[in-house]
């Protein structure tokens, strides 16, 4: 998820020991957490007012592009690059609101969308009102309810048409801290070390890749034309920190095989699931798996998009012959520090348009594309840890200027043969974006243009306060507006309104 950063107070916590297991591992976590602390002071740098004149440059060449991780490569030919966006409760999404959705990503060239397969209600969103459904696994492990793929059947089939593929993530990092069924069974780290526990996931994994589309009548291992990659999990291990990453690399390769082995010579992408910051995201157990395709990175402190930074995990993947993208990244809607992004005053609109349009750009220049957190079918109605805009809301021109600047930049890989409309799978049909947000009674039909459309209202709903839908039934979540936040930042959103 987005929140990469460590506030205060989910420091203070982390400090004394909020998974403690005795004094020793007490000890272990202050010291972590004063790292991380320097961490933050030394990589993020809040935004000063030269963002606010600072021109979007010509695209830059990102240097030889002879070593490619996947697709064609031909000597120096320039590989275009990409932007994409994730809404991880895409799935809940009614037809008008899937119209609106990816007529804007459309008009903003963008190629790919993530989502996720955890159960959602409107409380978990970003005042987006969506059609609750539970988890594919919502009571017991190993006994599946297809609610969310059958809803990611008709949002998939309405995404290609815009000339959009999806990167389905099949697990969360915050599902399994937030007490889902793999938690109760085999506790957060027995997860990740339990021998049954990894069965059992990969069972999880197989389900999905076997399931067949309802009106497609193929698995999804097989649906290249809609479907970008696959993911295991979001973020996996964030809240157990980077050392235990690093010890339990094998992991996330380990899944990877499993999932390599259902999609057989599938033309679908393997990816990971990123970490809390860039340098935690790549790591050398993922560069080295051979069913890995590509590493994904999140991060959110400003430090963390320096071109010339990011170039060296570029290199570095290029070695190993992987692919990089940037997969979680966003620019606070308020004036605090962008990877410790609490509500406090809002950050002139200018200034973070600038941040966005200059961030993206850096990470575009060093030949990575970017997907942003997160673009939403409504008015952005800035709950807690704010990185979203909202189509044609605040920030939605820069988004706009941001996604063209990657499509005329060049990329380090060519992705071309996994993307819609670049010579890849499938040649989406001519779909424009509606002229309007789609209301209960009308039928989104495609137009031409985008002329100023009213968003959908945001709406909560009337669901439990501080509580998630997990499963088949609200259970008790301090974070139930970020569903996708680490145990890290848990703290920092305990006051926050739902």
């Amino acid at each position: 998820m987005k929140l990469t950063s460590y506030s205060t107070v989910a420091l203070a916590l982390l400090a004394a020991g909020v998974e403690a297991r005795g004094q020793k591992r007490h000890s272990r976590n202050s010291a972590r957490a004063a790292r991380l602390q320097r961490r933050c002071n030394e990589t993020d740098v809040p935004p000063t007012s030269t963002f606010d004149t600072a021109p979007i440059p010509t695209p830059t060449p990102t240097g030889d592009d002879s070593s490619s991780g996947g697709g064609s490569s031909s000597g120096a030919t320039p590989f275009q690059n990409w932007a994409g966006s994730n809404l991880y409760y895409a799935a809940g999404l009614n037809a008008d609101q899937r119209a609106y959705l990816l007529g804007g990503l459309q008009k903003a060239g963008m190629k790919v969308l993530r989502v996720w397969l955890d159960g959602q209600s409107s409380a978990g969103t970003k005042g987006t009102n969506i059609d609750a459904y539970p988890g594919l696994e919502p009571d017991n492990v190993g006994t599946f309810d297809d609610t969310v793929l059958n809803k990611l059947d008709d949002f998939m089939l309405d995404a290609q048409k815009y000339g959009i593929k999806l990167m389905i993530s099949m697990h969360s990092f915050n599902a399994l801290s937030g007490g889902d069924v793999y938690n109760k069974k085999y506790g957060t780290q027995g997860f990740y070390e339990n021998s049954e526990a990894q069965a059992a996931f990969d069972a999880r994994l197989q389900h999905v890749l076997n399931y067949t589309h309802k009106t497609l009548g193929k698995r999804y291992a097989e649906l290249s034309d809609y479907i970008f990659a696959f993911e295991a999990q979001n973020e996996a291990m964030i809240g157990l920190g980077e050392g235990y990453i690093q010890q339990h690399q094998d992991w996330q390769c380990n899944r990877a095989k499993a999932i390599k082995s259902a999609l057989g010579d599938s033309h679908i992408l393997i990816t990971t699931g990123g970490e809390s910051w860039a340098n935690e995201s790549v790591q050398d157990g993922f560069l080295n798996c051979d069913a890995i395709d590509i590493v994904a990175l999140h991060a959110y402190g400003s430090g963390d998009f320096n071109t010339d930074g990011l170039k060296k995990y570029v290199d570095r993947a290029k070695s190993a012959g992987k692919m990089l993208v940037m997969q979680e990244w966003g620019a606070c809607y308020f004036d605090s520090a962008n990877n410790n992004c609490q509500q406090s005053g809002v950050l002139d609109q200018g200034t973070r348009g600038n941040n966005i349009k200059n961030w993206g750009k850096q990470i575009i220049d060093s030949g990575m594309p970017w997907m942003y957190w997160c673009v939403l079918p409504n008015a952005d109605p800035h709950y807690g840890w704010d990185y979203e805009v909202g189509i044609d809301d605040q920030g939605w021109d820069a988004i706009l200027d941001a996604s063209a600047y990657a499509a005329s930049a060049q990329s380090a890989w060519d992705f071309s043969p996994w993307l819609l409309g670049s010579g890849g799978d499938s040649t989406p049909s001519e779909t424009a974006a509606p002229t309007s947000a789609p209301t209960a009674t009308e039928t989104a039909v495609p137009q031409p243009t985008i002329d100023a459309p009213a968003p959908p209202a945001a709406t909560t709903g009337n669901f439990p306060k501080n509580k998630v839908f997990s499963g088949s039934k609200f259970v008790p979540f301090p974070h139930s507006h970020f569903p996708s936040i680490s145990l890290r930042d848990f703290a920092a959103c305990t006051t926050l309104r739902v």
